[in-house]
């Protein structure tokens, strides 16, 4: 079950992904300090209503989340992470087709994603629900959704 993240536990645990998300990305990007701890972040995250948390839950057990930050000129989702033992199943697909769903209910808006380039399954997950590169740099793939 997808839920939009309104309490402290559940952000906590949305905190813990991002903190996995960021050493799992270390293999592309060894500036990344392999120390580093996601606290109380999605607590602040989620006082701003514009943003879109949503929490991937099976019997009450975070399983993956996706993070939209609203910016002046639509949306960058900026996370998406699911559990090592559940990936493969489609939940980030669900994911991420919820949270295009939610901004596109909301309005016209854009819809941006950075993508690390040696991050071929990110990219071409991306790619598949129609993200195009706008832009690139020696590290990264900026893309914009085109519906």
């Amino acid at each position: 079950m997808i839920i939009r993240v309104d309490n402290i536990n559940d952000c906590k645990i949305c905190d813990d992904f991002l903190t996995l998300l960021i050493h799992d990305e270390k293999q592309y990007d060894e500036t990344i300090d392999e120390n580093f701890i996601v606290k109380d972040y999605f607590i602040n995250v989620i006082k701003n209503k514009d943003n879109i948390l949503l929490l991937y839950k099976e019997n009450n057990i975070g399983i993956g989340y996706i993070f939209a930050k609203r910016q002046e000129n639509g949306y960058l989702l900026d996370g998406l992470y699911v559990n090592e033992d559940f990936r493969n199943k489609g939940i980030a697909r669900k994911l991420l087709d919820e949270v295009i769903k939610e901004i596109l209910l909301i309005g016209d808006y854009k819809i941006f994603i950075n993508v690390l380039k040696e991050n071929v399954v990110a990219y071409n997950l991306y790619k598949s629900f129609g993200f195009i590169i706008e832009k690139e740099d020696k590290l990264k793939y900026y893309m914009i959704y085109k519906k």
